[in-house]
């Protein structure tokens, strides 16, 4: 947990943590990411349908926040975070689309 400190302008007592901890998240974001995409793709393999779910997947982490965005400068990494629940979530919801595509019979 980080201490409630004042930091201004990501620099001063406490910032080192703060991009940290903020890093950190991002690196759980894009691992439960690619937890996410590997389901992905073995429903796609599996049943052969539902295939575009997996592209799109793919595609959002290729472009990660924690490939793109830095975290050091600005606003200490909050944003890259925000960011890379935002890419989590919407992976979710894609494996949940891919599920309800698949339909029950697999070929």
């Amino acid at each position: 947990m980080i201490p409630p400190v004042l930091i201004l302008a990501c620099s001063g007592k406490g910032a080192g943590l703060f991009i940290a901890e903020n890093q950190r998240w991002t690196m759980v974001h894009a691992c439960v990411g690619w937890v996410l995409v590997a389901h992905m793709l073995f429903l796609a393999l599996r049943y052969r349908k539902a295939k575009w779910p997996l592209l799109a997947g793919g595609f959002l982490m290729l472009f990660h926040p924690v490939v793109t965005m830095d975290a050091v400068s600005g606003d200490c990494g909050i944003r890259m975070m925000q960011a890379s629940e935002i890419v989590t979530v919407i992976l979710a919801g894609l494996l949940v689309a891919q599920v309800w595509m698949k339909g029950r019979n697999p070929k």
